[in-house]
């Protein structure tokens, strides 16, 4: 796609502007949107993804609430803290730091980082369940709050209602495409699979809560599903 890019002057103008230069650089383009929205649905959104993001969110959220915990870096400290950080100390907190983090709260005083950290360590994630494209997120909240309370579950955010909702393709005039003899056209106009994409909505939306719980969320939320 980056070998096909060429710059052109649109006719009354003298800004140059981007496009692809014909069936090859259209095909890239194809290409390159259809192996993004698989990313989204097979990767970025799938379940144990959102599930393990959900969980880290809680994490971060009891650290704020539980004040300096051992084994914490000090530069996550500070942020946690809203406390200012230098760029290199920033670049310090990589997958090591946070690694060695985690194995440190697994012997949390605190039950509710402890067992977040040894679900996120030992891979034992939240469940999920399918909802509904039409159905009202906060209804489901409301829904998924109540079993949390009738079992005990603390503090609230151990679950969540994760509502996505993705464009499979949006039109960018920004992008053209160069046809022969110097006839330009927008990409929505040359390529009717980004036409069709154009057309696409796709939600994701999920309750997602300890596993303990399956048994009674889903009975719960079984007209949502």
């Amino acid at each position: 796609m980056l070998a096909s890019l060429r710059l052109y002057v649109p006719e009354g103008s003298t800004s140059a502007r981007l496009a692809v230069d014909g069936e090859k650089g259209l095909t890239a383009v194809e290409g390159f949107f259809l192996a993004r929205l698989y990313m989204y649905r097979q990767v970025y959104l799938h379940k144990a993804a959102r599930a393990a993001e959900m969980m880290i969110r809680a994490l971060f959220r009891r650290l704020c609430e539980l004040g300096p915990e051992p084994g914490t870096p000090p530069v996550l400290e500070d942020l946690l803290r809203g406390r200012s950080v230098h760029v290199h100390d920033y670049l310090r907190l990589d997958d090591h730091a946070l690694a060695e983090a985690l194995a440190a709260y697994t012997r949390s005083a605190d039950p509710v980082l402890r067992d977040l950290a040894d679900g996120l360590v030992g891979r034992r994630l939240f469940k999920t369940l399918r909802l509904g494209p039409q159905v009202d997120s906060a209804a489901a909240e409301v829904r998924l709050a109540e079993v949390l309370a009738a079992e005990g579950v603390a503090p609230a955010y151990l679950g969540a209602i994760d509502r996505v909702e993705i464009d499979a393709y949006t039109d960018d005039e920004a992008l053209m495409v160069l046809r022969g003899g110097g006839r330009v056209q927008r990409l929505l106009d040359a390529s009717p699979l980004l036409r069709g994409l154009a057309r696409e909505r796709f939600v994701h939306h999920r309750a997602v809560f300890p596993p303990a719980l399956r048994a009674r969320v889903s009975a719960a939320l079984a007209d949502m599903t």
